[in-house]
């Protein structure tokens, strides 16, 4: 058990592993909102139950906001147990949002142009029809991870479906110049 507090007000009360929040503990914002449940690695994965007050009111406890999965994609694969909480918790339905971006992406769209290999993996586990995703400007994954230059992504993404290649939209010409210059003749 320990605490630490940081400068701006941001406090973390709880049980600790190797220096990072691991266990049961409490991060509270310096706007003073509280979190509270299991930490595995400085990520939270699961709120605690609602506590009951001697007066028999039930608080409720934080729950995790749509808005999230964005931040969660953009963390990187060390979030991917915050992405399947945020999955199992509101439906794989919120990798169909749409970001405030001009190009309109999705979570997975997102973690396509970061090559974010494993943040991918999870949302294909729980939505296998991500792969059909496409910017509002038209561009699927394969086009994205090849313009980025994400071999382990475009590998990935061949692996699950070698016809993202060869996309019928007008993306096909430049996915695959973009892609065969990643690949080894």
């Amino acid at each position: 058990m320990g605490k630490l507090s940081w400068p701006d007000g941001r406090c973390y009360e709880g049980e600790w592993k190797a220096g990072k929040m691991h266990g049961k503990g409490t991060y509270t914002t310096a706007t003073g909102e509280s979190r509270t449940g299991e930490w595995a690695d400085g990520t939270w994965l699961a709120e605690a139950q609602a506590d009951v007050s001697d007066d028999g009111a039930q608080s409720s406890p934080m729950s995790i906001e749509h808005t999230d999965v964005f931040d969660a994609v953009l963390a990187g694969d060390e979030q991917s147990q915050t992405l399947r909480l945020l999955i199992s918790k509101d439906g794989n339905h919120i990798l169909d949002k749409r970001d405030e971006s001009k190009l309109k992406f999705t979570p997975f769209l997102r973690a396509v142009e970061e090559g974010h290999v494993g943040v991918m993996s999870v949302m294909y586990e729980s939505k296998p029809d991500v792969l059909q995703q496409t910017t509002g400007g038209g561009d699927n994954a394969m086009y994205l991870a090849a313009e980025y230059g994400h071999v382990a992504a475009v590998n990935q993404l061949l692996e699950w479906d070698p016809k993202l290649l060869y996309s019928p939209d007008d993306v096909t010409d430049h996915t695959h110049v973009s892609v065969m210059s990643l690949t080894p003749q």
